[in-house]
């Protein structure tokens, strides 16, 4: 849809002849439109395959040229000032007033967060560490995030984090309980650890499922209205919560005129003090009365009609799943994370490993499908080093091991030295494509660079980290001139400049 329109969207279209090669895409199209499209493309393959054929060839053509990259590197080429002139240039871009990027949308993007902590830790840049902190107070202060059920929404369509897209999606929830840990450790500000627990209770009741997988996502309308379910009016309010309503109601934003379209998105106001100024009560008794609150309005929610559930259960978002819960027991040493990251790894182990050692992509009803995708082996078996990190239960260090020598063997590409999206096994579609830029998830060749390197590391093998070395070498401009789109590979790029050292505590309490 690039490649045809200049541009691509959500949602996104593609038409195909029978054979499977696009002739036609777009993103968003009118139900008249839509038929019309229709219409046009029968009448046109039936009178003019030809026509039809020719066109399929030039982009086929054009697709496969798409990630065509210069692979050419010098033997000793090594880093330089690539990560500095990329986040110089990227400081221009922040918010100053709201965090993330100028503009909107506004996305949370874990990656980028994660990378930008990493390089303040590294180099004690304050303004680095300032965007950080004014990013995540826009998480915690806007609408973005539910105050009453917790986890955070898919995005923000305005600059303040206000007003959501109201979807919400695993894997920004996973990633975000990693940032939000992370971000703990680096500033020690205990609203982060809050909002941690948040997202694990949010993950725990909706999307846990009996297999201790999780689901994918939640849809942002309910009875066909986006966002109905998480508003409220004033007079709503009110009924539900009778002479605790004004304080609830100066604390979340909540007026007889509404902050969206006549109804009111619920927000966190910043400044606690004016509350315990205004209604002539301490701090403790305001966080009491307010925590009662947003129990009666989430139970009155549950009576809600809910909006719809994607229930099916995708390898790489409960890896990345994983990934959260094991940073979140990493900060804060509580075994409900520890329990859980390994109980989703043993199913995912059980349930979506194939007879030939790879992975499965979907869970669905019982059933598995689709073979995995890049994303899905980078995600795990970056899940399972994280998993055995913390546990030192070496199953699971071993495992990663396994997975990563078949995700080299059916996905490596030796031309390029990067990994295609899709395995040898598989019936090719138009292009082998290879997943290389960063953005809401990492690109899965980042991602398996960053665990070639550490399996090396920890596997005593030259070859491992050489590799990730290489490809990581290779994206030094991409990481330069538009470091946005590559953190993950920014971030592993500081692991070689600032090389990272060893301890070995060895003894028969070592773990202790």
């Amino acid at each position: 849809v690039h490649l045809m329109r200049g541009q691509g969207g959500w949602p996104l279209n593609c038409f195909a002849l029978p054979d499977g090669r696009p002739v036609f895409g777009g993103t968003y199209f009118r139900t008249e439109q839509w038929l019309q499209i229709l219409e046009s493309l029968a009448l046109g393959y039936k009178n003019e395959p030809k026509r039809y054929m020719h066109a399929a060839e030039q982009i086929t053509k054009g697709i496969q040229g798409f990630d065509n990259m210069d692979v050419t590197l010098k033997p000793d080429e090594e880093f330089s000032d690539e990560i500095d002139e990329g986040i110089n240039s990227w400081k221009n871009y922040f918010d100053p007033k709201f965090g993330g990027e100028n503009g909107s949308p506004k996305f949370p993007m874990p990656a980028n967060l994660q990378f930008l902590m990493k390089y303040a830790f590294y180099y004690s840049d304050k303004e680095v560490l300032n965007h950080i902190v004014k990013t995540l107070d826009g998480l915690i202060y806007g609408g973005i995030r539910d105050i009453l059920g917790g986890g955070f929404a898919r995005y923000s369509t305005d600059v303040a984090w206000l007003v959501p897209h109201f979807e919400k999606m695993l894997y920004d929830n996973a990633q975000l309980m990693s940032v939000f840990s992370e971000a703990y450790k680096l500033t020690g500000n205990e609203r982060y650890k809050t909002i941690v627990y948040e997202i694990y209770d949010y993950l725990i009741r909706e999307h846990r499922s009996p297999e201790n997988g999780f689901y994918s996502a939640y849809d942002a309308d309910s009875e066909g209205i986006e966002g109905k379910f998480y508003v409220w009016t004033k007079n709503e309010t009110e009924q539900i919560l009778g002479k605790e309503a004004p304080l609830f109601c100066k604390a979340y934003d909540i007026s007889d005129v509404g902050n969206w379209e006549g109804h009111n998105i619920l927000h966190e106001q910043p400044d606690s003090e004016q509350l315990e100024n205004l209604f002539k009560i301490s701090k403790s008794e305001v966080q009491n009365r307010l925590k009662n609150s947003r129990q009666k309005m989430f139970e009155q929610r549950q009576n809600r009609t809910r909006p719809g559930l994607d229930d099916k259960i995708l390898t790489a978002w409960n890896a990345l799943t994983i990934s959260g819960l094991v940073s979140a027991y990493d900060t804060f040493k509580d075994d409900i994370f520890l329990t859980q990251a390994i109980s989703t790894a043993d199913f995912l182990l059980e349930k979506l490993r194939a007879n030939d050692g790879g992975l499965y992509r979907n869970f669905y009803h019982g059933k598995v499908s689709v073979n995995a995708f890049a994303d899905d082996y980078a995600h795990f078996i970056s899940a399972l080093i994280h998993l055995y990190q913390v546990s030192y239960i070496e199953r699971y260090l071993f495992e990663a091991k396994a997975l990563s020598n078949y995700f080299y063997t059916h996905f490596f590409d030796e031309q390029t030295g990067f990994f295609f999206y899709t395995s040898d096994t598989d019936r090719e579609f138009v292009s082998r494509t290879r997943e290389l830029s960063d953005n809401v998830i990492p690109a899965a060749n980042s991602v398996a660079a960053h665990n070639l390197n550490l399996l090396g590391i920890l596997f005593a093998d030259n070859n491992l980290t050489e590799t990730a070395r290489r490809m990581t070498l290779k994206m030094k401009q991409k990481i330069r001139h538009n470091i946005v789109y590559y953190a993950n590979w920014a971030s592993l790029a500081l692991n070689f400049i600032r090389n990272p050292f060893e301890i070995a505590i060895c003894s028969e309490n070592a773990k202790e």
